[in-house]
């Protein structure tokens, strides 16, 4: 494996709680050092657009988490000997299986399609009524949604209860002219995995 597609690897993967924007903004600068390098602390920060307080705290994170073999540099201050990336710790890119769209999800699609004529009625900003076109891909976009929604938690019964008594309320119809990706009319459960 190339740096190029280490570098790619590591971008991809799901990386525990505890790793923040800037410990990625700062490993991949460090990917594109040549190693060993001696590269300070504020040049660091710099590249990574963070400051020099994070970048230490960085440095101490990745000991810890033994992604980076370092050394102190006790004589030049707030400068870490970089010596080596150690890979085999790092967060790897695992492809997730390809996602199958079930009956329940295209049911779903299906009753939104359905409804969508009453939902697609607006109120522009100048006060005139329009009306929202049907999406081109509406059954391949929604299923794969409803399929998503489906392995967050919701079931069948949730989301057909809930466009049925949002569906005929006027004021949630601009959430539903959004498409059932609007996270009003399906609030978060937890992350598919």
């Amino acid at each position: 494996m190339n740096q190029q597609e280490r570098i790619t690897d590591f971008n991809q993967a799901d990386k525990p709680e505890e790793v923040k924007s800037y410990h990625i903004a700062v490993m991949n600068c460090i990917m594109h050092l040549t190693l060993p390098s001696n590269i300070s602390q504020e040049s660091l920060a710099r590249r990574a657009g963070c400051s020099q307080q994070e970048v230490s705290q960085v440095f101490s994170d990745f000991a810890e988490w033994k992604w980076l073999s370092i050394k102190s540099g006790k004589r030049h201050q707030n400068t870490n000997w970089i010596l080596e990336i150690l890979f085999e710790h790092l967060p790897t890119y695992v492809p997730r299986p390809k996602m199958v769209i079930g009956k329940e999800a295209l049911d779903l699609t299906t009753l939104y399609k359905q409804n969508w004529p009453m939902w697609a009625r607006g109120v522009d900003s100048r006060g005139y009524p329009k009306v929202k076109k049907l999406p081109p891909n509406w059954q391949k976009r929604w299923s794969y949604i409803f399929q998503l929604r489906i392995e967050q938690g919701y079931t069948f019964k949730e989301m057909y209860d809930r466009m049925c008594l949002l569906g005929v309320k006027p004021e949630w119809n601009r959430h539903f002219r959004v498409g059932p990706q609007n996270r009003k009319l399906f609030p978060i459960k937890k992350e598919a995995r």
